[in-house]
């Protein structure tokens, strides 16, 4: 799950616990939400711009929904 307020400059990511399963990537990297972060953190995706909470979250949000 990844939740941003729209008024607040905080973000809340949950992944899964140790104890459940969570979705990886094919190559077993690392999980699909870690690789959604690092993609999302690349400053290569918005040249010339600044990444903030809410973009970081738009993007994962979207990136979560096309690989699940």
């Amino acid at each position: 799950m990844f939740f941003c307020a729209d008024l607040l400059s905080r973000c809340f990511v949950a992944a899964s616990q140790a104890i459940e399963p969570a979705y990886e990537l094919a190559s077993g990297s690392y999980s699909v939400l870690t690789d959604g972060l690092l993609q999302g953190l690349n400053p290569e995706r918005l040249p010339g711009q600044s990444i903030d909470t809410l973009s970081l979250c738009a993007f994962v949000n979207q990136y979560l929904g096309l690989t699940h």
